[in-house]
């Protein structure tokens, strides 16, 4: 599984794909899912008895990865900015709460859950693991609807680009959490022995060989630059035409009838507006630009951006 990580990584830089080397890094999250079992199923219990209580784990890091991957995915143009740096506000309250906690001596076997703030501190894991887990899968899930919608009008062949396997990977993953909730109820009620409490971890190693040989077939769309759309309302549903857009759309009517541009199953409006000339640029000719430099630095004053990230 580690093997994966790696692999995802190397092709994300090699290929300049940030939605690689994220990918690279849920498979990384997930595998430390598994570490405590592994490791114990295998005789080793260095990590419970000598690393008793470091912060080993990334709860809120890992669904947060899941997202991030689909907003990469989907926007070639997707960097990270100092904006996004509040996601990992979480994760660090926990680092830094558990080491002050391994200096004052409380650690999971040296009397943490019995001590004052034994209930609060796991109420406060629970909260980070699944909670995070919902949160971030939900905004993911609104994401791919949204990105499903918007790229059947996109383009005329979705089959590589859709992601309806990272879609199957999210609902897995609700249910393996759903799995290690009732599984911890049960343990704590009946004191279940190590071979016996390891059920979920097994739903998990299958979600991961699932994800990582998905993923790894998955391909990206060079131009991609889906954003998240606002949801269309009534109004919008009931706009009616202008004269100059009841004219275009007889003009676009009467080139799809001669040419048939849809014939060619890769066909993506950003091809269709190449080959009728309606680009950005070519609007702003017939506006009265008189150069295309002109034209960029306008756009670039006004919206921030350049008409190719438009």
């Amino acid at each position: 599984m580690l093997a994966l990580f790696i692999l995802f990584v190397i092709r994300g830089i090699r290929e300049e794909k940030l939605s690689d080397i994220i990918l690279g890094l849920v498979m990384f999250f997930m595998a430390m899912l598994l570490q405590d079992y592994t490791f114990g199923f295998e005789g080793i219990n260095y990590l419970w008895e000598e690393l008793d209580g470091w912060p080993r784990h990334f709860p809120w890091l890992f669904p947060a990865s899941v997202y991030f991957y689909f907003l990469a995915q989907t926007n070639v143009h997707f960097r990270f900015t100092w904006k996004h740096l509040y996601h990992l506000i979480p994760y660090f309250f926990y680092v830094g709460i558990s080491i002050l906690l391994l200096f004052l001596g409380l650690t999971p076997q040296k009397g943490l859950y019995n001590s004052s703030i034994g209930v609060p501190w796991e109420i406060f894991l629970y909260a980070l693991n699944y909670g995070g887990i919902f949160y971030y899968f939900t905004k993911a899930l609104k994401i791919y609807r949204n990105y499903k919608s918007w790229a059947e009008n996109q383009y005329s062949n979705i089959y590589e680009i859709e992601l309806k396997w990272l879609r199957n990977f999210l609902i897995f993953f609700l249910i393996g959490a759903i799995i290690h909730l009732f599984n911890t109820m049960v343990d704590v009620i009946y004191n279940l022995p190590y071979d016996q409490d390891y059920y979920w971890q097994l739903f998990t190693v299958i979600t991961i060989v699932y994800v990582g040989i998905s993923g790894f077939n998955q391909k990206q769309e060079k131009n991609i630059a889906y954003e998240d759309m606002k949801e269309v309302t009534e109004e919008n549903k009931e706009k009616t035409f202008t004269p100059d857009e009841l004219i275009f759309k007889e003009k676009l009517k009467g080139y799809m009838e001669s040419t048939k541009p849809f014939l060619n199953p890769d066909l993506t409006l950003r091809d269709l507006a190449l080959k009728r000339q309606l680009t950005l640029v070519a609007i702003a000719y017939d506006c009265g630009f008189n150069s295309k430099a002109t034209f960029q630095r306008a756009i670039k004053k006004f919206t921030g951006k350049i008409p190719s990230e438009l």
